[in-house]
C-alpha cells in the first residue's frame, strides 16, 4: 500500500490544546520552508516537508519543537492509540462537591481533562460544569453515574454536547501565536437560551437517537460497547439517558470552603 505522506513528516503529541491551537503560527515562526501542519486527533499533529532532508532538519534542532511537543517523531505513526478531544457537562451534581478533584475523579473514567472547570468562585454561570477530556471513546459520553456522598444519594450525568464544537488551528495570530482568544475553548462561554434547555443539556440529545445510543427502556441495538446496560429508574423527562454506569466508582467527596478535603467519599450504588 503506497504511504500517503512518503516520509517527508514529523509526528507526535503537542503540550496542550492552546499550543495546538495555535500550532500553524508556531510552525511558521520555527520553520522557514513553508511547513504545512495537519490535525491528527486528541493532542496530536502531523508536520509536512517538502523533502526528507527538510523534515530531519527541523526534528534534529530541538529549540524548533521542544516548546510546542511533548515529543516528536519521524515519519508515519506506526502506533496508532485512538484518542479525540470531547466537550462534556457534568450535570446534577451538588455545587457544594465542586472542585477539581472531584471533577477529576469523575472524568479520569471517560479521560483525561485538558480544558478544567476552574476559578469556581469567579464564575457566574454554575448551572452545569463543562470541561474538555481527551478520550479514547468512540461514542459519544452520555452516563447517569449514582454516587453516595455525605451519607445522602446523588444520580448525575456526565453527558457530551456538539453545541460548542471545537476545532484546530482557528486561533492564528503569527503575531502573538501564545495569546489566548475570547472564543478559544478554555474560555467560558455563555449559553444561547435557544439552543440549550434549562439544564444546559443540547437538544440534539432529546430529540436524536443514534445507533448504539442507550435509550430510557435499554439499548438501541443490544449491549453496549463498554459493556453497560440497565436502567436506574430516573425521571423520563431527564435528557440524559437512562443509563448504569459500569465504570469504576469515582471517589467524591464533600468539598470544603478553606480547600480541605472532608473524608466522606461516595462510591456508585447498587
Amino acid at each position: 500500500m503506497k504511504r500517503m505522506f512518503s516520509g517527508k513528516i514529523l509526528t507526535r503529541e503537542v503540550k496542550t490544546l492552546d499550543h495546538l491551537g495555535h500550532l500553524p503560527a508556531l510552525i511558521s515562526i520555527h520553520s522557514e520552508v513553508g511547513a504545512k501542519v495537519k490535525y491528527a486527533g486528541g493532542m496530536k499533529a502531523i508536520i509536512e516537508f517538502d523533502s526528507s532532508t527538510l523534515a530531519k532538519n527541523f526534528l534534529n534542532n530541538e529549540n524548533n519543537w521542544r516548546g510546542i511537543f511533548n515529543y516528536l517523531k519521524y515519519g508515519e505513526d506506526d502506533e496508532y492509540n485512538f484518542e479525540r478531544v470531547a466537550c462534556i457537562r457534568i450535570v446534577g451534581l451538588p455545587i457544594r462537591l465542586w472542585c477539581e478533584e472531584n471533577f477529576s475523579a469523575i472524568v479520569h473514567k471517560f479521560g483525561k481533562i485538558i480544558v478544567p472547570f476552574d476559578h469556581i468562585e469567579d464564575r457566574l454561570d454554575l448551572s452545569v460544569v463543562k470541561v474538555g477530556i481527551l478520550t479514547g471513546m468512540k461514542k459519544k459520553i452520555n452516563e447517569v453515574i449514582r454516587i453516595e456522598a455525605e451519607g445522602k444519594i446523588f444520580d448525575f450525568g456526565v453527558v457530551e454536547y456538539e453545541d460548542e464544537p471545537w476545532f484546530p488551528f482557528k486561533f492564528e495570530n503569527e503575531d502573538q501565536p501564545y495569546e489566548s482568544e475570547s472564543n478559544y475553548a478554555t474560555s467560558e462561554v455563555e449559553p444561547d437560551d435557544d439552543a440549550e434547555d434549562e439544564e444546559g443539556i443540547s437538544n440534539t440529545w432529546v430529540d436524536e437517537v443514534e445507533d448504539g445510543e442507550i435509550v430510557g427502556g435499554g439499548r438501541h441495538d443490544g449491549a453496549d460497547e463498554d459493556g453497560g446496560s440497565g436502567n436506574h429508574d430516573a425521571h423520563e423527562t431527564s435528557p440524559v439517558q437512562k443509563s448504569r454506569s459500569t465504570l469504576e466508582p469515582p471517589q467524591v467527596h464533600a468539598c470544603s470552603v478553606n480547600g480541605e478535603v472532608e473524608k466522606t467519599h461516595g462510591e456508585i450504588m447498587n
